[in-house]
């Protein structure tokens, strides 16, 4: 199955482009744990009541 781009940016300056890629990298793994925390106290509130 082909990849289809959806979004695109680009740097002229390569330490600009991987500070971008950087950043990207860290939300979204910020993002993933903030949806764990907040689905294990949902969890744990369910369980506790």
């Amino acid at each position: 199955m082909p990849w289809e781009i959806v979004y695109y940016e680009s740097f002229f300056s390569l330490v600009d482009a991987k500070k971008r890629e950087k950043s990207l990298k860290y939300f979204g793994k910020a993002y993933s744990g903030l949806k764990l925390r907040i689905e294990n106290s949902l969890n744990k509130k369910e369980g506790a009541g």
